[in-house]
């Protein structure tokens, strides 16, 4: 199977899987195998390690080991890969790992693009976030929010480090600001590709791609504020 028809495939068992009510895991196992397979026959696929990585970290399947495995694997041939280290550093802080290696490979990327950039700034504020680091924390988010101001996650962010601080009307300008930038909102039946790495980072990364649980959870904070204020 070449790369054209495995993501056709792909797609099929994706489209499956969204609109199953049952139990998706043997779809994603069956996809796991497919890409592995595809990788046996072509090694230095950067992109198809990324898909796999994606697959493989879907819930029910759930299998991080080997999504962080796919994404080294991804960047021992290519190391300044934004995609696949902004991945990594997503379920590296997801699991609470917090690795300093991830840390590193973040300070590696260096970019033209804004935007990657905003979204590295971003990665490394929760490193420094675990180590208590509020003044790093708090840089690395303004950093992110200069780099570009069109996301959600750096603002809602910054937003609850100034509340918890009682910066209050700086924390309501900045949520305020997470919430303007939001640019679609999820819903229930909507179907995209599971291995979308685009889709992966507008909703993990920027924000700006968000579920409708995410955004009540953003106009909370803005409402429990309002009523102690």
């Amino acid at each position: 199977m070449n790369k054209t028809q495995l993501l056709v495939k792909l797609k099929q068992l994706s489209d499956l899987s969204n609109n199953t009510t049952g139990d998706t895991n043997p779809i994603l196992i069956e996809m796991e195998s497919l890409i592995d397979a595809y990788l046996q026959k072509y090694p230095q696929d950067i992109d198809m390690y990324i898909t796999l990585a994606l697959v493989v970290s879907t819930v029910p399947l759930a299998d991080d080991i080997k999504a962080i495995a796919s994404l080294e694997q991804a960047l021992a041939y290519d190391p300044s890969n934004s995609t696949a280290t902004l991945i990594l550093a997503y379920i590296d802080m997801y699991t609470g790992s917090y690795n300093e290696n991830v840390l590193s490979r973040l300070h590696s990327i260096s970019s033209e693009d804004k935007e990657i950039m905003s979204m590295i700034a971003y990665a490394r504020s929760w490193h420094y976030e675990y180590l208590r680091d509020e003044n790093a924390y708090e840089k690395a988010l303004l950093e992110s929010i200069g780099l570009c101001n069109q996301y959600v996650w750096n603002y809602d962010s910054l937003g609850r480090f100034y509340l918890a601080r009682s910066k209050t009307y700086q924390g309501i300008m900045a949520i305020q600001n997470a919430v303007r930038n939001v640019k679609h909102i999820h819903i229930g039946n909507e179907s995209f590709a599971i291995y979308d790495s685009d889709k992966f980072l507008d909703s993990n990364l920027k924000g700006i791609y968000i579920t409708i649980p995410q955004l009540e959870m953003i106009y909370e904070t803005l409402s429990s504020t309002a009523e102690r204020s």
